[in-house]
């Protein structure tokens, strides 16, 4: 699909005019589509337009109210149903309750009530009952779409027992009838409006192939400032300008910003997609939050964009040489081990010489009575031996004391900075 001719398609929708976290949230709907199989371009549309309905064209996770903060949205709420606005709720589901936890809407649709959360959670793998603010997260919130709106983990829609499949699948195309996945028909029509257009943009981008340059949405979600955890707005980091490709160019940018994020266990930057790289990118995946898949995707780049350099322990940041003798097998039964013992040993090495030395100038000197044709020359090498060669195995010993020691240093620092195991 090319995304430079579906943005061109959908921009009128937008009033002419896309923001980058417009783009941003347009283009992970689309990646998670791809992500789950869905071919059909209808049912994306459909995605598409719930979205744009129910963010209010944002395009990114809006708290009920489209509130800034949960105690913004918690006032909006209680004002609301004071004055009488809320004739359909019965019991206000917003009030924090004795967690100091508020389960209003949240999201590209907006889960309400605790159930929902308990619910919707286990189905995208985080836990939202610890944190009902993760539903605000778009790596979160674009999953919650899928989960609750298709047959996806549970093999029903979930925001209300029906899926998109029921109404769009083979001949069947019904865009009105498809709202009640979500919401009754609470302004169905004009949703299935939407779709419509976001389903000829969709046609028209995948009728004209693939976009070789560079696929446009996911460098704009890559480029954009985007939202972390909490809705809270990041600053862009080198990797911004990183476009999505294939193949060993790609491989190789993730490599760097994984080792940039001290994820040292990647190894060397050679654009080859190895155990060492995928070990890297579970861990970083983990921490962040992410399926432990050790591929890169979608998911993985923004998050990349988003991430701050792993905090090194502080038993590790003040590890001495000694630490890693003994807590490092890496260094213990490795290069590092033997400098630290053979260093030392280099030093001692000249004292320790001299009498061996010593025993083999008299045994020399022995040797040169009986042979008196060299004997002036024995003397010479006897007086050299005596006093300079003790000289040279000292300098010796400290030079590779020097050098070894250099070595014991950097194996620290690598330690310290999390290069080492």
């Amino acid at each position: 699909m090319n995304r430079a001719v579906f943005f061109d398609h959908v921009r009128p929708l937008f009033g002419n005019r896309m923001t980058q976290a417009q783009v941003a949230g347009v283009g992970l709907i689309l990646d998670e589509g791809a992500a789950r199989g869905i071919t059909d371009n209808r049912k994306v549309a459909y995605a598409l337009a719930t979205a744009f309905h129910e963010t209010g064209r944002r395009m990114q996770p809006v708290r009920e109210g489209f509130a800034k903060s949960s105690e913004a949205a918690v006032r909006y709420l209680e004002s609301n149903w004071a004055k009488g606005r809320l004739k359909s709720v019965k019991t206000p589901y917003w009030r924090p309750d004795a967690d100091g936890k508020a389960w209003f809407g949240r999201g590209l649709v907006q889960i309400t009530h605790k159930r929902n959360y308990a619910l919707l959670g286990p189905l995208v793998g985080v836990d939202l009952l610890a944190d009902p603010e993760l539903a605000c997260d778009p790596l979160v919130s674009v999953k919650i779409l899928y989960e609750g709106m298709f047959r996806a983990v549970s093999l029903k829609g979930d925001f209300t027992g029906r899926s998109v499949e029921e109404f769009i699948d083979g001949p069947k195309c019904d865009y009105v009838g498809a709202r009640k996945c979500v919401n009754g028909t609470d302004q169905a029509r004009k949703i299935a409006g939407y779709a419509e257009k976001f389903e000829t943009a969709l046609n028209a981008a995948s009728q004209s192939g693939e976009d070789v340059e560079m696929n446009n949405a996911v460098a704009e979600v890559v480029k954009s400032i985007g939202f972390g955890k909490r809705g809270r707005t990041v600053s862009p980091v080198p990797i911004t300008n990183m476009p999505i490709r294939s193949g060993k160019e790609v491989v190789e940018k993730v490599q760097r910003e994984l080792t940039r994020l001290k994820y040292h266990e990647v190894g060397t930057i050679d654009g080859i997609e190895g155990k060492r790289t995928e070990s890297a990118i579970d861990a970083f995946r983990g921490d962040n939050r992410l399926p432990k898949t050790g591929k890169i995707d979608d998911a993985l780049i923004v998050a990349l964009a988003k991430a701050k350099p792993r905090k090194i322990p502080d038993e590790r940041a003040n590890a001495t040489a000694q630490d890693i003798k003994d807590r490092a097998p890496i260094v213990r039964e490795g290069l590092a081990g033997q400098i630290i013992s053979g260093g030392t040993a280099a030093i001692g090495g000249g004292a320790a010489a001299i009498p061996a030395i010593e025993q083999y100038i008299e045994r020399g000197e022995q040797v040169a009575g009986q042979v008196e044709r060299v004997g002036g020359m024995l003397d010479t090498l006897s007086m050299i031996s005596t006093y300079a060669l003790p000289v040279i195995v000292v300098i010796g010993g400290g030079a590779a004391f020097i050098y070894f020691g250099r070595i014991v240093w950097r194996r620290v620092r690598m330690h310290q900075e999390g290069e080492l195991a």
